[in-house]
């Protein structure tokens, strides 16, 4: 821990030396970019991760390697890098750029190319575009969203995603569209007490009336923790 440290200590105060070099290729760490990753973390310069990106780009970085390197380039990255992992389309890669988007506020590049992930084939990509989209606040992903909450052919994943996305949209109609599917009758009850939680994000006080309701009718052990869990995860 004392070695790490110290390291951690030696990359950061020694970078004005170290640093240039490694940007203009003098200095590869013997081309272990978890080294790379480790010096670059510590001397915390975003100037410094262009060697990555384009390793990255040109396809130089292995399997083994890519996470870390992919949760650096979230982590320090502008726009334009951003806009390189989004454009990737791999579900992982579409989770960083939301969380960077929530985290740090940075945007990609280009955002409204997330929108065309909302059709891709996988159905985990299509999913974690979905909430890239509702973080992103792109307002023409509500119509898909929307239908996937309608679809027979749409799952308890991909329900929960759309929902996940309306929340993060946010405004009226997000309230008026989850509140509508709490009270269709016709639907399945998990996706009923799906959206009592998620009202429970933009309208808790009717959430709570909502799933009140549900408990004393229809409510089993199989949909009562996510119920609960809407609640007493908040602090008010």
């Amino acid at each position: 821990e004392n070695l790490d440290f110290a390291l951690w200590l030696t990359c950061r105060e020694t970078q004005d030396m170290w640093l240039p070099a490694f940007q203009r290729g003098e200095i590869t760490f013997g081309g272990n970019f978890s080294h790379a990753v480790f010096a670059l973390k510590a001397a915390g310069n975003p100037a410094a991760l262009q060697p990555l990106v384009a390793a990255l780009r040109d396809g130089k970085i292995a399997g083994a390697d890519r996470p870390q390197v992919l949760q650096l380039i979230s982590q320090m990255g502008g726009p334009a890098e951003l806009a390189l992992l989004m454009e990737n389309g791999a579900a992982p890669m579409l989770d960083l750029v939301a969380q960077t988007v929530r985290t740090r506020g940075v945007r990609p590049d280009h955002a409204e190319k997330a929108l065309a992930f909302l059709d891709h084939a996988d159905a985990a990509v299509r999913r974690s575009a979905a909430r890239l989209c509702g973080v992103l606040k792109l307002e023409p992903a509500r119509e898909k969203l929307v239908a996937w909450l309608g679809s027979p052919s749409a799952d308890a994943a991909d329900v929960q995603a759309a929902f996940d996305a309306l929340v993060s949209l946010g405004g009226d109609g997000t309230r008026r569209i989850i509140a509508s599917v709490a009270d269709k009758s016709d639907a399945p009850l998990g996706q009923r007490a799906q959206a009592v939680a998620a009202l429970a994000a933009v309208d808790l006080g009717d959430a709570a009336k909502r799933a009140a309701a549900l408990f004393e009718s229809e409510a089993t052990a199989a949909v009562a923790p996510a119920l609960f869990d809407a609640f007493v995860t908040r602090k008010d």
